[in-house]
Order: structure tokens, then sequence, then C-alpha cells
């Protein structure tokens, strides 16, 4: 059960309402999945498996959590280059190719990468839900 606080509400809402379109907390069925690419430590504490799973939605990670990685390594090194995004392709690729709904971005070396992604792929970029809700928390309501 999600928490009751209206900060909590009022950041999962927001959330929510980011999601790709199509997906909805009222529409969604049941099963849904989504592919997330957090770091490590993400990982170890399960941040997003309890906020998905609050809405009914299973978390999926890639099966080579190495490659993902290396992603992320070789951006804090080069950049994002336009070979970083065609391998961060492949990766989502294989995600969607299972029974995934949409991917989540859940690390900021990798949302460097997005705009490398095929449009076609349901996706959430962390980093842009999180800069949102900043946005919408600091600026004074009507502006």
């Amino acid at each position: 059960m999600p928490p009751t606080s209206p900060r909590r509400s009022a950041y999962r809402s927001s959330t929510w309402s980011r999601l790709p379109p199509g997906r909805s907390r009222a529409g969604r069925s049941a099963g849904d999945a989504s592919a997330c690419s957090p770091p490590p430590r993400c990982l170890q504490l399960g941040l997003y498996e309890r906020a998905f799973e609050a809405f009914g939605i299973e978390t999926r990670y890639p099966d080579d959590q190495a490659e993902i990685m290396a992603i992320i390594k070789a951006v804090k090194k080069e950049g994002a280059t336009a070979g970083l995004r065609s391998r961060f392709n492949v990766v989502a690729r294989r995600l969607i190719a299972g029974d995934v709904d949409f991917l989540v971005i859940a690390c900021t070396e990798l949302s460097l990468l997005v705009d490398g992604l095929d449009a076609d792929l349901a996706k959430i970029d962390a980093l842009d839900v999180l800069v949102a809700t900043i946005v919408e928390r600091t600026l004074p309501h009507g502006r």
C-alpha cells in the first residue's frame, strides 16, 4: 500500500503522470513490468522495486548488468558517444523484446544516452522526473 503522506502522494502522482503514453495509474493492466537500469547501490537498496510495487508494477533488470556497468563507466570516461548510444539501444531493445512494458532510465550517465534510443521504445528518464519535480516544488503556483 502506498504511503499516505501528502508530500509522498504528490510525488507518486507526479511521477506516475510521466510514464509513457498509454500508462496511467487507473488504466494499468495486471502484470505491467518495467525494466530498470539503476546503478548498483540502487539495486542493493531496492529503491525502484518498492516505488513501483506500490502501483502493482513488477521491476526487472537487464540480464547483462555487466554491460550496463561498462556503458556507465564508458560515459564517465568518454562522454555520450554515438557508439555508447548504440550499445545502450541494443540493451534496451533486448529488454523490450521480452515482456517488459517500458524502460526506466535510472542512472544519470544513461540519461545522457536516451536520445540514442529508438523512438518507439516506451521509456521514462528518472533524471527528467527529478528535475521536473524540483521545478514544480520550488516555483510558486501558477508560474
